[in-house]
């Protein structure tokens, strides 16, 4: 038993580290490709003036790109953050709620497939509540065991731990088991960037959407 338990244990061993330099390979590829598409722009730009390059999703770091390790094959995608809403603009400086921001995100959940099982209204009464400083807003109250965050998200995939946000909805869906894939709001926003402006060039349908009523 004990030396059935030292094989598999060793195996185990080997396997993690074999798929730890699988995923560090990938994070090269993925690398490599950001930093050929950076001497790219700088190219371009010189050529054109100075001009700032743009991102597009026909650029190669915008392709899935397969990379085969080994007996693993790691995928690698890499999306531009300019291509998403910015979820902690809801908030503004004084930590009240961003009028123009939340009629965006409102557009946003509006515009997605599955709108019709969302109530957007509560969602954004919720996402406010659990930002701001508040130590216990009218959306939150008694809804958290730990308490609501009552800062900023750390990270787009916290919206599955906010009342109301399904956790499907958040993550989306690739497809089978008769439903179409969708994508989830992990898909369409971000904590990074440190304004409103988009780029429209390689950002979802949805996210498009939600620049002006009139679209």
């Amino acid at each position: 038993f004990s030396s059935t338990m030292r094989l598999l244990t060793a195996r185990d061993r080997a396997e993690a580290v074999a798929a730890r330099y699988a995923l560090r390979s990938g994070a090269q590829v993925a690398a490599f490709l950001l930093r050929s598409d950076a001497r790219a722009d700088a190219r371009d730009a010189q050529a054109e003036g100075g001009a700032p390059a743009t991102d597009h999703s026909a650029e190669p770091w915008a392709a899935p790109n397969e990379h085969p390790v080994g007996d693993y094959t790691v995928r690698i995608r890499i999306s531009d953050e300019r291509a998403r809403l910015n979820v902690n603009l809801l908030l503004n400086a004084e930590g009240g709620v961003d009028a123009a921001a939340r009629a965006r995100l409102r557009r946003l959940f509006l515009a997605l497939p599955w709108s019709a099982t969302l109530d957007a209204e509560a969602m954004l009464d919720a996402l406010a509540d659990w930002m701001d400083r508040a130590a216990e807003g009218e959306a939150e109250a008694g809804l958290y065991e730990e308490g609501a965050r009552n800062a900023r998200l750390e990270t787009v995939d916290e919206l599955s731990s906010i009342a109301g946000f399904d956790p499907l909805a958040v993550s989306g869906w690739a497809g089978g088991r008769g439903l179409d894939p969708f994508p989830g709001l992990a898909d369409l926003l971000t904590r990074w960037t440190a304004d409103a402006k988009v780029n429209v060039n390689p950002v979802p349908r949805a996210a498009l959407l939600t620049l002006s009523d009139a679209m």
